[in-house]
């Protein structure tokens, strides 16, 4: 699918910051369409979200757990193994976005 030296690790470390949900699979982000911020299986980028838009709010906050996990993912994918994050904190990061999500998720 990649050519030209391109890699899924490349193409996702381009995405970050600015593009999370170009690279993202839209079926992770089933659970927004009740707030209408996934709308015809197309995620809707808002710049600024508004305080009085719950779902605007929420999808903002979704997008900075998953810009979360990528960023662990590609560390942990880093070519040389001292780049790589250590383990004890790469727990310790997914349980803190967890945790974030969740909040999201009851909010």
């Amino acid at each position: 699918m990649f050519i030209e030296g391109l890699s899924i690790y490349k193409f996702a470390a381009m995405a970050l910051p600015n593009h999370v949900m170009d690279v993202v699979d839209l079926s992770l982000l089933l659970d927004l369409e009740a707030d209408g911020s996934v709308n015809d299986d197309r995620y809707e980028r808002t710049a600024l979200p508004r305080r009085n838009n719950r779902g605007v709010v929420k999808a903002k906050k979704v997008e900075e757990c998953l810009f979360a996990v990528m960023q662990i993912g590609l560390s942990c994918c880093a070519v040389s193994p001292r780049e790589r994050m250590l383990l004890n904190m790469v727990v310790g990061k997914m349980s803190a976005i967890r945790d974030s999500y969740l909040k999201v998720q009851e909010g």
